[in-house]
């Protein structure tokens, strides 16, 4: 092993935005490891981290030098790099000049191209820091920043204009340029606390130069150390930090040290909803709330700086005046949306349009109510048709609130806010926050279930008018969401248990358009290809999330071949598989060989008569009778088993199954026995057919 190492890259910049920190550090995680393995050096451990003005790389016992290494090299055919005489002619010395290999290491050797030319070249190791430079050039190229700019004569790009490179392996300089700045081994700290050059001796030097001069480099450290400054200033006023965890991240990376400040506001303010608050604080001013212990929103808020303030009493009141203006813009929005009240909302979202070719938002309410009430009966939810009719009227009207237009993302949150103050029934209010949720991929889905019910039949409306006029998604491109739609729906009903068909839910969002678009041809078929796409992902998800572990592919695959029209019985099957695989996955891919061989079977005879009934008198081997008799067994208690038992019960046959394939020949020359073995193969293969398709589950060992 060679002498090892730790290595520091730095690319000190002008102020990156907050976002870039992140979208560069977690391409620099991806992509090192890749490069080291490709220049052949080993290493520990790589870490990335940055601020604003630095973007940081640290690798931990990186080899300094490359291996040595010995290959073989083939080269023309024989009798041409050969004379009569066994001597190298010159093609045969030119090839071994060109490769680096030595005329005595020559040899002849059998190749797919006959005998030819081989020799053994022998290449010593490289510097790490003589190969480094230029990977590690090419790496910083290909940042995916959203945006890069010019800023010299060299043509190179980066997000901000780059101010200095520090490149050390060691105590050794990696030599590398990118534009017009070359590496050293320079480096600075904070921008007003230490603004002169630092010498950095090595690597193992640099983490505690920059610290000494003020520079918090971890993105997590510097997330705490707002946390902890902030709560320790609203001790005395008996409060917390109200941790809004995006925004910590943001301002987490517009700092390279924080200077943490506490203000105030009028406590008339707090008459208003804790969340627009919030919303008001977090999303214009990046401040933070102060919170009780019981969750009461305090008259505090949390200010963050990237340098110290001299006067912090007047900075504090020039925060609270901004925010005191922000705060009473909210007021009168909110003031406003109670003296309208929701109803009248409601009544103007013919004027708020859905789709252009699918009209209002308030004939989606309508389709929503048809949808929600065929749901609600078939799923018997017991939900009234007045209950469904005011939520399905009322869900959406908040679209039309003042506070709405400035805060888009308390749609929902507020129109129950609305509700509640204008006595309308807790559950219909709670519905109306409820049926958004859940909005990413690992949010919480709606517990209520009239909110879970509307949300599932907003979410079909959606997609079934949506696909019949937009094109599909395509790689990234998704401008309308609608993955995360279908996504969202499966998600809502495998949570609740809705054991209900992909057709049915399609024929009532097809009833619903039938009432406000008579005309309009609905084909049914293409969205539901896109729901059975978005199933795989969604079970291997929600199985992962069940036991911890990403199911195989092919075997979400092979449930929903035998039945992708009930979501939440191919989960149930899924979870039944992967229960067995979990007990035993020896037994398991026994189970899968002895099935495929079945099916394989069954398919290469299809055209042979079979039995549809098993002829017991025709059974004339052990093995056979056997074998049958525990299928007919199975076949008499699967009405009562679940699904895991019914894998089980596969499982336990398997010995059986093994014996008959040994003992019988399933071709024999007697038509009559023939046809009965198959019979029985066809019988044996009905225990599985509505559970797994076999055939596409690949090899999983």
């Amino acid at each position: 092993m060679r002498e090892q190492a730790n290595l520091v890259l730095e690319l000190g910049s002008e102020e990156l935005p907050a976002r870039y920190v992140d979208i560069a550090l977690s391409y620099f995680e991806r992509e090192l490891p890749k490069i080291l393995k490709e220049v052949d050096l080993s290493f520990k451990e790589v870490r990335c981290d940055g601020t604003p003005r630095r973007l940081m790389i640290e690798i931990k016992n990186l080899q300094t030098r490359q291996e040595d290494r010995e290959f073989e090299v083939l080269g023309p055919p024989a009798n041409a790099a050969f004379d009569a005489a066994g001597n190298l002619t010159q093609a045969g010395a030119g090839f071994l000049k060109a490769r680096g290999a030595a005329p005595e290491s020559a040899y002849k050797k059998e190749s797919k191209r006959g005998e030819v030319l081989a020799a053994k070249v022998f290449e010593h190791g490289k510097q790490s820091v003589d190969i480094l430079g230029e990977s590690f050039a090419g790496l910083v190229r290909k940042i995916p920043f959203p945006k890069t700019m010019r800023w010299d004569d060299s043509g190179f790009r980066y997000a901000r204009p780059l101010r200095w490179i520090l490149a050390m392996h060691g105590e050794a300089l990696i030599p590398m340029r990118l534009g017009s700045v070359e590496s050293g081994t320079l480096t600075y700290g904070h921008r007003f606390l230490s603004g002169e050059a630092l010498k950095v001796s090595s690597a193992d030097a640099y983490l505690s130069s920059i610290r000494k001069a003020h520079v918090m480099l971890g993105r997590r450290e510097r997330q705490n150390a707002i946390v902890d400054a902030a709560n320790e200033l609203v001790k005395e006023v008996s409060g917390r930090m109200v941790v809004n965890q995006d925004l910590l991240e943001e301002v987490g990376n517009l700092i390279e040290k924080p200077f943490v400040l506490r203000g105030s506001f009028d406590t008339s303010f707090l008459d208003m909803p804790k969340e627009l608050l919030l919303s008001e604080m977090n999303g214009h001013q990046r401040y933070f709330g102060v919170e009780a212990d019981d969750g009461r929103l305090l008259p505090y808020f949390i200010v963050v700086s990237a340098s110290p303030m001299q006067d912090s009493a007047g900075a504090s009141a020039g925060f609270a005046r901004v925010l005191r203006a922000r705060f009473a813009d909210g007021a009168f929005y909110y003031q406003h949306d109670l003296d309208t009240g929701l109803e009248a909302m409601a009544s103007k979202l013919e004027h708020v349009a859905f789709h252009r070719k699918l009209g209002s938002v308030q004939n989606k309410a309508k389709r929503c109510a048809i949808i929600a009430g065929a749901l609600s009966e078939r799923l018997e939810l017991g939900f009234s048709k007045d209950a469904i009719a005011e939520t399905t009227t009322l869900f959406k009207a908040d679209l039309n609130a003042g506070v709405i237009g400035e805060f888009p993302e308390l749609q929902g949150l507020m129109g129950a806010h609305y509700a509640l103050k204008q006595g309308v029934d807790p559950m219909i209010a709670s519905a109306i926050e409820s049926h958004y949720q859940p909005k990413g991929a690992h949010d919480p889905v709606a517990k209520d279930s009239l909110g879970a019910l509307v949300g599932v039949a907003d979410r079909l409306d959606s997609l079934v008018g949506l696909l019949q006029f937009e094109k599909l998604p395509k790689g990234n491109r998704d401008p309308l969401g609608l993955r995360r739609i279908a996504i969202s729906m499966l998600r809502v009903c495998r949570k609740h248990g809705w054991d209900i068909s992909l057709d049915a839910l399609l024929e009532y969002a097809a009833e619903g358009y039938k009432y406000t678009h008579p005309d309009m041809e609905i084909d049914v078929a293409i969205v539901r290809t896109f729901l059975v796409n978005r199933a795989v992902g969604v079970l291997s998800s929600e199985l992962e999330a069940e036991q911890g572990k990403t199911p195989p592919k092919s075997l979400i695959d092979g449930v929903l071949e035998r039945g992708d029209d009930r979501f939440l019985d191919a989960y149930k099957r899924a979870l039944a598989v992967e229960s067995l695989r979990e007990d035993s996955n020896e037994t398991f891919l026994t189970l899968v060989g002895l099935c495929k061989r079945v099916d394989n079977i069954l398919t290469k005879s299809k055209d042979v008569e079979k039995n549809d009934i098993v002829d017991s008198a025709l059974l004339v081997e052990d093995a056979e009778k056997n074998l049958s008799r525990h299928v007919y067994q199975i076949i008499n208690e699967a009405k009562s088993m679940n699904y895991r038992d019914r894998f089980v019960a596969l499982a336990g046959i398997v010995p059986h199954v093994s014996r008959f394939f040994d003992d019988v020949m399933v071709n024999a020359d007697d038509p009559k026995l023939r046809a009965n073995r198959l019979g029985l193969l066809a019988t044996l293969q009905g225990l599985w057919r509505d559970l797994l398709d076999f055939s596409v589950v690949a090899d999983l060992n």
